[in-house]
């Protein structure tokens, strides 16, 4: 059997070491960039990090005991794919920069096309993910905008903010982790919120030497720690999400972290939302709401209906 895989994201890596390990060793790995980690790899922007502790978020098969910290960073994400490519032998068999541009079933073989010319597959398995293209505003004037503009996901780290005036539009889990980085940086930041989200804290800490030494050393500790970070998960967040019991107590918890962060009643009404916990994806991030308290920070809830050179036009004006 020949199989073609579509991207080299966790999903892809995933896949080509699976079919490694069960001996199956036709396989190509069809890769648009220039190296393995899909979203890590394109989700470089300051503070870009995980808000799923390390030991859980891993291959079952590898698990990883060099995490640094509890929820892992991008540097560190990425550098555990790259490890996983290298360890397994994958890597050789991955074809970086050939963007896949179709793929069709002729009744008996899969016909896939790249820029190279087209290939013949007894089966493809897509595991392009669904952040590996920028979603952008459709906001009336956004291409007039006269200066530097980005997406999160295509961040221009050769452009520094400081001393400037930045906007940032959406209040999401990326803009959660980048918004405190740059605030210092920033002589006025302003974030445009259409819909405030509910915000829990992300208990973050750093995992000593020893602590790191045990999880390699002590027989099933591993194993444990993450058994219990599942468990936990399983029994208390996702029932949150589906509105079930716990739903109640994760609302408690992040009005609660919300009224210990922001003391001005006003913003806190802004960023409290209406809706219950669960219908949007809750952000884990305990720097978020102190930055956007400071004094050169202002929550813009004020719809945005053009885009000019210069700036924004409110519906207001």
């Amino acid at each position: 059997m020949r199989v073609a895989i579509i991207g080299a994201g966790f999903g892809g890596l995933c896949m080509a070491i699976r079919l490694e390990l069960s001996g199956v060793a036709d396989y190509t790995v069809f890769e648009k960039a220039g190296g393995v980690g899909g979203t890590w790899r394109d989700n470089s922007y300051p503070g870009a990090g995980c808000d799923i502790p390390s030991h859980l978020y891993s291959y079952s098969f590898e698990k990883y005991a060099s995490w640094t910290r509890r929820y892992p960073e991008q540097p560190e994400i990425l550098a555990y794919l790259d490890m996983c490519a290298d360890k397994y032998g994958v890597r050789p068999k991955i074809r970086f920069d050939t963007e896949v541009r179709s793929a069709r079933f002729d009744g008996r073989h899969w016909q896939v096309t790249t820029d190279g010319g087209t290939e013949r597959f007894d089966a493809v398995v897509s595991s392009v993910g669904q952040l590996n293209r920028p979603a952008y505003p459709e906001i009336q004037g956004r291409e007039s905008f006269a200066g530097v503009s980005f997406h999160s996901a295509r961040w221009k780290h050769e452009h520094d903010l400081t001393g400037r005036r930045v906007a940032v539009i959406g209040n999401g889990s990326s803009a959660a982790q980048f918004i405190p980085r740059i605030q210092p940086l920033a002589e006025r930041l302003d974030v445009f919120q259409r819909t405030p989200n509910w915000v829990i804290p992300k208990p973050d800490s750093t995992f000593d030497p020893a602590t790191r030494l045990a999880l390699h050393l002590v027989p099933g500790l591993q194993r444990v720690y993450r058994e219990w970070i599942y468990r936990y998960a399983e029994g208390t967040l996702y029932p949150a999400l589906a509105r079930g019991w716990s739903a109640n107590l994760l609302r408690k918890r992040a009005l609660g972290h919300l009224h210990a962060q922001v003391a001005d009643p006003a913003l806190r009404a802004k960023l409290t939302p209406s809706f219950p916990v669960g219908c949007k994806r809750v952000v884990i991030d305990s720097s978020f709401y102190p930055a956007l308290t400071r004094p050169n920070v202002e929550v813009v809830t004020d719809p945005i209906v053009r885009i000019t050179p210069k700036g924004w036009r409110p519906r207001r004006a």
